[in-house]
């Protein structure tokens, strides 16, 4: 995205951020509450375009859902996952560094907990990328960060470009992710926010960054995959607080990361 996009979520309200790994395995099926579409990119979808104006797709910067083994980096879950590729709709540009993918969330099913003020929706990803050791895609100059954020707002899934880049967000949440160089394992970024009472509706966007270098051709990523998506709602405050303390966490908690299964 642009530069004036960049800015805008790195000045999204991190009132309840927090990288997460592992323990949080007990989280969306623990509830069985699933608010993403394809969370797994098991299905194939166009993922290039502006913002999105309608629930359920992802769509962004350019980016494709792969299959099978991709750069040595096996999906992890399922056979597809997703390659971040480009910085822009159309693929690089200097002076943009993140190749972002967005999906807004329909918070209808469960509009009545927010309206009291006790909806804590979850969010979190898997993200995995090439080594810089020179012996593949990747070197010195492999870019390493990743993040989640996610973002309430109200009014219509229609008006969401325009508040995303006016910054009228409700209140927001973001995890940076700045992953190891061990290709076997996927690194999980997560976050957690009290949704304000007047929200409609939820953006969750899910992002690669150019943090070591900002790259003027394409490929601008070398190699740098999401997957296992998911967003959950937890039902009560105190249900939230009997799921982290049962994990040994409170909320903005760390862990560290979880091997593939295939690893």
């Amino acid at each position: 995205m642009n530069r004036k996009h960049q800015r805008f979520v790195s000045g999204v309200g991190l009132t309840a951020a927090a990288l997460v790994v592992g323990c949080v395995c007990t989280t969306a099926r623990a509830f069985d509450n699933e608010y993403l579409t394809n969370a797994g990119f098991e299905v194939y979808e166009d993922t290039v375009g502006f913002l999105p104006d309608e629930f359920g797709n992802w769509q962004g910067d350019q980016s494709e859902i792969l299959s099978s083994t991709q750069d040595g980096i096996v999906p992890f879950e399922g056979v597809e996952m997703l390659q971040f590729q480009g910085s822009t709709m159309s693929g690089a540009d200097l002076g943009t560094v993140g190749s972002e993918v967005w999906q807004l969330i329909d918070i209808s099913s469960f509009v009545d907990q927010v309206r009291s003020g006790q909806a804590v929706l979850n969010a979190s990803v898997y993200f995995n990328r090439v080594s810089r050791d020179g012996k593949g895609p990747g070197d010195a100059e492999t870019d390493t960060q990743f993040s989640v954020v996610m973002a309430a707002y109200a009014g219509t899934p229609q008006d969401f470009s325009a508040k995303w880049i006016s910054g009228s967000q409700l209140d927001g949440a973001r995890a940076d992710l700045f992953s190891d160089d061990d290709t076997r394992t996927w690194e999980m970024a997560a976050v957690k926010l009290l949704l304000p009472t007047n929200t409609d509706y939820v953006a969750i966007r899910i992002a690669a960054t150019e943090n070591i270098m900002d790259d003027w051709d394409a490929p601008e990523f070398d190699g740098h995959y999401a997957d296992g998506s998911a967003v959950w709602l937890i039902p009560t405050p105190g249900s939230a607080a009997l799921l982290f303390a049962g994990c040994g966490l409170g909320f903005g908690g760390l862990s560290r990361r979880r091997r593939s299964t295939t690893g």
